[in-house]
């Protein structure tokens, strides 16, 4: 297929008109650098002057409500590359409070790579560089202390990557990571096995929490 053509379009028969769910307020946002006025494009309903986003009823005609946008993070003509092999070029992107976005695109085309420099998991890498600007409200992503970047930008990967510990320690260790003192086992004892629970994982390794991850 010509890199250059769209993929064909999959239209999927209902048997009934799907229901739209109206969107939630989003809760109010810390102090930040607001979003500026943006251009509005085809399908674009929350961006609106002066950071304030417009959602549009089900026919676009009007707006049923307005909510505060805030500007949390700026991709800025971003580069990134393994030696002397560019993995991503010039790359510009603003990410707002309370927004989900989705990075689609073919294999090895860099969406991990540029995901992996938010929180700056790329520069682990041996050879890998960076050009242009990632900013964090408002303050570029390399002035701030790297635990304290991950702490606020954390990422979930396709695959689990548990650390060469017990079960225990791996579910404690963001716990003893986030705390001002390192607490000790008996204090977290009750909410480690609470997190358990909610994933779903407390009756597999209920017996097994000393065993290696």
């Amino acid at each position: 297929m010509d890199p250059l053509t769209p993929p064909p379009v999959r239209r999927i028969a209902l048997d009934r008109e799907p229901r739209v769910v109206p969107p939630r307020p989003l809760p109010a946002a810390p102090a930040g650098p607001a979003t500026p006025a943006w251009p509005a494009g085809p399908g674009d309903t929350t961006r609106g002057d002066a950071g304030q986003g417009v959602h549009l009823n089900g026919n676009g005609s009007s707006p049923t409500h307005s909510i505060e946008v805030t500007e949390r993070m700026r991709i800025e003509s971003v580069s990134l590359a393994y030696a002397d092999n560019w993995v991503v070029r010039e790359v510009s992107l603003p990410v707002r409070q309370g927004e989900v976005l989705a990075l689609i695109g073919a294999s090895g085309s860099g969406k991990t790579t540029l995901l992996r420099s938010l929180n700056r998991l790329t520069e682990v890498t041996a050879g890998a560089g960076r050009s242009g600007r990632i900013t964090l409200d408002g303050r570029e992503i390399h002035e701030l202390d790297v635990t304290e970047l991950r702490r606020r930008v954390s990422m979930v990967f396709q695959q689990p990557n548990p650390f060469p510990m017990s079960i225990f320690e791996n579910v404690a260790y963001a716990l003893r990571e986030h705390g001002r003192r390192r607490a000790r086992r008996s204090r977290l004892q009750a909410e480690v096995l609470d997190a358990l629970r909610r994933a779903g994982l407390y009756e597999e390794v209920a017996d097994d929490l000393d065993r290696s991850a």
